[in-house]
């Protein structure tokens, strides 16, 4: 009977891992978008994907385009070649059934494999993998997919074109644009997270009771300053923890212009302090130029925060789980002795909700300078109560009125070099009227990637000990050794934060010498990470050991946490303790179950207690979990029915849990979340069952700035279709109908540049306008933005050289160069194997054309003026005499770089040199007239392709007879990304629109202009244009049709 509960747990959990696959259907929840890059080099920062059981489905047109192979993908197929025609690539549904054929090797699919979602196709990454020739592996923690590939990909091959040293270049994870000032008000309503339970118990001792517990957790702006407040408590209790901070950051380090301060923090907080020093966590006071979440020297840390009271908190660390723990009633967890290493630590936290939800927060922890930092004083000063609130509860710590304990703390850092810094530090504590001065003096040097740190610390006039750090890298595994030599005469004049005062005469108190080692690494089969830490003391010692591992086999995840004691005083007395828990969780659409097992091996083996959970998710706003928890030491088993419903307004939690004393309890839970947000009609606040108070949100507004001013104003266009995208929080919005794009649900306090994703709006033929900038959006706030954007124009002609006998005949390979007002080249373009040169996306100006090196004889128009209505110029032909010139100082004219003012850098293909205007291109080898290439093929001669039609049914081909009859056509717009061609044509398409598109492969890739029509008379084309620009708010043209077959 012992045990009987336990194998019937095991029964379950494995009969569940053995059930078959259900169709893969997608949950919302699971939407990612990753940074897909090779050797540090970004490829895509917005590769769309869903992970889904632990494995990762990739939109294969992102994947296409990010490695730039030659392949048409659509909703039912995808045909094309890899590298070269001879690897042909075609994936077909035949019969209800997937086939992929490469280098003429036909093979069946596996329909799992692959995912309709949304009209778009999600392939699973095994199957990219063999396709491809490629290997992925995710660090899920960043949101990076990295590749290695074992064949050769014509995005690989470019950059190596390029004579880039792959392995040399670090990526920037930073935000490089100007950060924009989003201020800061007085008082606002904030954005608030409630929690509501009700609990129903009953035994046979107290018979019905019942009580209501609540949690409550908000931010917002007060007194100019982000402002944060958890609450927790019941209504038998009271409150039982309260806690409030105030923020500003500013990773510009402007606030108080003469202190240049990054940081100001008010309230409950957890205070830095000074190697073998006291730290703090209460009320009090940070200021400083160097963000707390620094630590200079510190090889260990303590991550804490406040979450619901109950649920489960996992930590990981380089995806290895290293800490466990319930949220205690307070609702404050708390993690100690976590491991640090030099650079930065990227910590996850995951709480597993009572309504089978995972929440994820992230923190990281910086150790040492950055390059930037160097020749610049970095400082921070702290002063703190420590364990006193801010908001005083009942409870016996607070009650101590008479204990007073105040501490102040300055830490400094300097970086003469990049391989050479030094920190010091002051730390005053004063215990009841006596006063304690700590202080620390610390360097740090690097040594062919290995970095040596020693730093000494002090206590008044007697020296606490000195900690040598080794911290570095091999073999893919991160590692910190150290060694602390104590002083053996040391007397600590006060125990701090302790109710008495006391010297250490006992020797078995006075520590000796500790060493530490920390290991981290991650594998394909999992993570590991390992701290060992032994302590002399005079007399005995003490051991700790702690143990991480993690992974995931055949589809299932699992966890393992141990920690290992040893302590001996000297006289034969030694305690020994070796613990641990293992977990394990699976998801099979829409089930997932959990197991978590609690054992004791030292000093006896037994099993201490085991979890199992089962979750049934039949929609994305209802779940059904059934749990039980046995305790194997007192043989008790807890059962739990629950069930959560999301509404528009709230979620309903109701929970069913007996024992086997037959006591029951009966909990009714609802928790909503209140957050700011703004309309075309001004703020207003949402209610919904989304958390909204520890997230923040970007809206942004996009329109057609008519005026210029760069500000919008009532009556100008907005702008729908846009996709803007948040580069380091890798998270993009689509304006809507109303011109709004937001944003939501991002990490806060994290600089990250916004930027435009060119020819996505809906309008077409449109340029932003405004400067580069990057955003930190605040916990529960709306940063809001205005991106303006003005209609740009085009310009397409001919050049052709006359002779001397006044014969005319189109010139190739020429550049012609447009000179807007200013007398400055806006764009430069090489004329093809017609003579044709075409100019996409020139801003509003008036422009001049010239033809470098060459006499221009004749013109058939002097200037061109492009307004903010976005003209477009056809049959601009330019005649050259029949000598060319050489002209220094016109050529050095013509050199000029053309660099116009980006939103931010370019997105889709962050390698790519290319600016925004993408007209400035020079010709290259014709195309084929079957398949568009996505490299420059280098077989002559060059001119652009013919208009190729693209409508079902087709266009029929123009005859002698047809070419009378069509004599018009509207442009709609140019793309130099061809899905956005595609997306124009599917909306000509809707609106019964027949359509065409032309094509042009130049140095800077493939442009795609798309027409509507042709049209037998110019009433019938305006008509459509009309129509197709009150649909879209768009700006097409009517233009002469030209028939090139």
């Amino acid at each position: 009977m012992k045990n009987h509960a336990f194998i019937n747990i095991l029964s379950v959990f494995f009969l569940l891992l053995s059930l078959p696959a259900i169709a893969v259907t997608f949950d919302e929840d699971e939407y990612t978008l990753l940074d897909l890059q090779y050797q540090r080099y970004s490829l895509a920062s917005g590769l769309e994907s869903y992970l889904h059981d632990d494995s990762v489905y990739i939109l294969l047109e992102d994947l296409v385009s990010a490695l730039e192979l030659n392949i048409k993908v659509s909703t039912n197929e995808a045909k094309g070649y890899i590298m070269t025609e001879d690897a042909g690539f075609t994936l077909e549904h035949i019969l209800e059934e997937w086939f992929i054929t490469i280098r003429e090797r036909k093979v069946k699919v596996d329909e799992d494999n692959i995912v309709i979602h949304d009209s778009f196709l999600y392939i699973k990454s095994d199957s990219l993998e063999d396709w491809f020739g490629i290997q992925f592996k995710l660090a899920y923690s960043e949101l990076i997919l990295q590749l290695t590939a074992k064949q050769k990909l014509p995005a690989l091959e470019r950059i190596k074109r390029l004579n880039r040293k792959i392995g040399s270049q670090e990526f920037s994870k930073t935000a490089q644009n100007p950060l924009l000032r989003d201020p800061y008000e007085l008082i606002e309503l904030p954005s608030a997270d409630l929690r509501i339970s009700n609990f129903i118990r009953n035994n046979d001792t107290n018979g019905t009771t019942s009580n209501t517990f609540y949690t409550l957790s908000t931010h917002g702006d007060m007194g100019y300053m982000n402002t944060a407040l958890f609450a927790s408590g019941s209504q038998e209790d009271g409150l039982r923890n309260v806690s409030v901070r105030m923020d500003r950051f500013d990773h510009t380090a402007e606030i108080l212009a003469p202190l240049n301060l990054s940081q100001v923090s008010i309230g409950d907080l957890s205070h830095p302090g000074l190697p073998l020093a006291p730290s703090s966590f209460g009320r009090g006071v940070i200021v400083g130029n160097d963000i707390a979440t620094r630590q200079a020297s510190r090889n260990i840390t303590t991550i804490e925060g406040d979450y619901y009271p109950g649920q489960e908190v996992e930590l990981y660390f380089n995806d290895a789980l290293i800490g466990y723990q319930i949220v205690p009633d307070d609702g404050h967890y708390k993690f100690e002795d976590v491991i640090l290493f030099l650079g930065d630590n990227a910590f996850v936290l995951k709480f597993y909700d009572s309504n089978g939800t995972i929440e994820t927060k992230n923190r990281n922890i910086l150790v040492g300078s950055n390059p930037e930092d160097i020749g610049k004083l970095k400082y921070t000063a702290s002063v703190s109560q420590p364990n006193k609130s801010v908001i005083k509860i009942d409870s016996t710590l607070n009650n101590q009125e008479i204990e007073t304990t105040t501490q102040a703390v300055l830490n400094t850092r300097y970086a003469f070099h990049q391989k050479i810094s030094a920190q010091f530090g002051l730390l005053s504590n004063e215990f009841n009227g006596k006063r304690v001065t700590y202080s620390h003096l610390g360097l740090q040097s690097n040594l062919l990637g290995t970095t040596l740190t020693a730093n000494a610390t002090r206590q008044n006039d007697q020296l606490i000990g000195v900690v040598y750090n080794l911290n570095g890298s091999a073999f893919g595994t991160s590692y910190s050794i150290g060694v602390t030599e104590h002083n053996e005469n040391f007397e600590d004049i006060t125990l701090i934060n302790d109710d008495i005062t006391a010297t250490t005469d006992d020797p078995v108190d006075v520590q000796k010498r500790s060493y530490h080692l920390s290991l981290a690494t991650r594998r394909d089969l999992g993570s590991f990470t390992l701290r060992a830490q032994r302590n002399e003391r005079l007399v005995g010692f003490s051991e700790h050991y702690r143990l991480g591992l993690s992974g995931s086999l055949w589809g299932t995840n699992w966890g393992n946490t141990n920690e290992y004691n040893l302590s001996d005083d000297g006289e034969d007395e030694t305690n020994e303790k070796l613990e641990g828990g293992l977990f394990f969780s699976r998801a099979i659409s829409p089930l997932s179950v959990r197991l978590r097992l609690n054992y004791e091996i030292i000093p006896e083996s037994l099993l201490t207690s085991a979890g199992f959970s089962f979750s049934y998710k039949p929609s994305s706003k209802s779940t059904l979990n059934f749990s039980l928890l046995h305790n194997a030491v007192d043989h008790s088993t807890e059962y739990e029915l629950s069930g959560s419903w999301k509404f528009q307004y709230l979620q309903m939690t109701p929970r069913l849990r007996l024992d086997d004393d037959n006591n029951s309890l009966a909990i009714l839970e609802f928790s909503t979340s209140i957050g700011k947000r703004n309309g075309r009609f001004g703020n207003y606040y949402n209610l919904d069952s989304k958390k909204r108070s520890t997230r923040g949100a970007l809206r942004a507004r996009l329109f057609d700035d008519t005026n210029t001013n760069g500000i919008y104003d009532d009556g100008e266009d907005l702008l729908s279709g846009g996709i803007i995208k948040s580069e380091q929080l890798r998270s993009k919005g689509i304006s809507n109908k109303a011109g709004i794009a937001w944003i939501d649900n991002v990490a806060p306090w994290i600089p990250s540049d916004i930027a435009y994703e060119n020819h996505s709006l809906e309008a077409g033929s449109m340029r932003y306008t405004g400067k580069p900038f990057s955003v930190a959006i605040r916990p529960g706030k709306v940063t809001e933005v205005d991106i303006p954007f003005s209609r740009t124009g085009d310009i397409d002609g001919n050049v052709y050289r006359q002779f001397s006998n006044g014969t005319k005949k189109p010139e190739r390979g020429v550049i012609v160069v447009a000179y807007n007002t200013a007398g400055e080249p806006a764009a430069k373009n090489r004329t093809d194997y017609d003579g044709f040169f075409s100019f996409e996306g020139l801003m509003p100006s008036t422009y001049t054309l010239k033809v470098k090196n060459e006499v221009i004889i004749s013109s058939s128009r002097e200037n061109v003026i492009i307004t903010n209505s976005g003209e477009y110029f056809d049959n601009y032909n330019l005649v050259i005499g029949p000598e060319k010139i050489s002209d220094p100082v016109h050529n050095k004219e013509f050199e000029k770089t053309i660099e116009p003012t980006p939103l931010s850098k370019p997105i889709a293909d962050p390698l790519s040199q290319h600016s925004l205007i993408e007209t400035e291109s020079f010709a290259i080898p014709k195309p084929s007239s079957v398949t568009v290439k996505t490299s420059p093929t280098p077989t002559p001669p060059p001119t652009i392709e013919k208009t190729k039609s693209v409508q079902n049914p087709p266009i029929p081909t123009p005859t002698m007879n047809v070419k009378n009859l069509f004599q018009y056509a509207i442009k709609v717009g140019s793309y130099s990304n061809k899905n956005y061609a595609d997306a124009t044509i599917r909306r000509l398409n809707k609106l019964n629109h027949k359509n065409y598109t032309k094509t042009f492969n130049t140095s800077k890739g493939i442009f795609t202009r798309v027409y509507a029509g042709p049209f037998s008379n110019k009433r019938e084309a305006e008509n459509v244009k009309n129509d197709v620009n009150r649909r879209y708010n768009g700006n097409a043209f009517v233009v002469a049709f030209k028939n090139e077959n």
